[in-house]
């Protein structure tokens, strides 16, 4: 990350953590850096034990730091504080932009590719999200609202619901799918 990652059209509450995240990523990039070889060097087995260790806790650290971020955004997207009833699309694309801009350079850090497809979900265009919700509806007979239970009591439907979310490019749990489904408006 540098200076020009920065994203200014950032949501003002989280401008403070994209600062200090920057920080943090210069920090564990020069450490990173210092770990190259030097021609003049000894690379002896000492060295490289010593090596091993100064690049092992700053990546660590990476991906702890950027875990912990991810599951905060997780919280959000799957509403578990009960606080996001109804996610609408514009709120959806401000949402995933300030998602990509934080996190989206650590992908393959398993929380941020979960958080990221959670918002690729919650900002498919209405009309196919709506095919995906009524195909999903009309394997458990409802139409208003999708229960993970009613999948979860039957392993044919699981793997069905599965196999939809599947086909529509959809790579996250069917619960969180439904979480999101549940609750995108317009």
């Amino acid at each position: 990350w540098e200076a020009e990652d920065m994203v200014m059209d950032l949501s003002v509450e989280l401008k403070d953590t994209q600062v200090v995240l920057l920080s943090f990523h210069r920090v564990c990039n020069s450490i990173l850096r210092g770990q190259r070889y030097d021609d003049n060097r000894s690379t002896g087995p000492e060295d490289y034990a010593h090596d091993n260790i100064a690049y092992f806790a700053p990546s660590n650290m990476r991906t702890q730091v950027m875990s912990r971020v991810a599951e905060k955004f997780i919280e959000v997207a799957l509403d578990m504080n009960h606080v996001t009833p109804d996610i609408w699309i514009t709120g959806a694309n401000v949402f995933a932009r300030d998602v990509d801009s934080i996190c989206g350079s650590c992908k393959d850090i398993p929380a941020v590719a979960r958080i990221l497809e959670l918002t690729k979900l919650m900002t498919m265009n209405f009309k196919s999200l709506e095919g995906l919700f009524s195909a999903l509806g009309v394997l458990v007979g409802s139409d208003t609202f999708l229960d993970i239970h009613a999948f979860a009591c039957d392993a044919r439907l699981l793997e069905e619901a599965s196999g939809m979310l599947k086909a529509k490019n959809v790579n996250c749990s069917l619960e969180d799918a439904i979480s999101i489904l549940n609750r995108r408006r317009g």
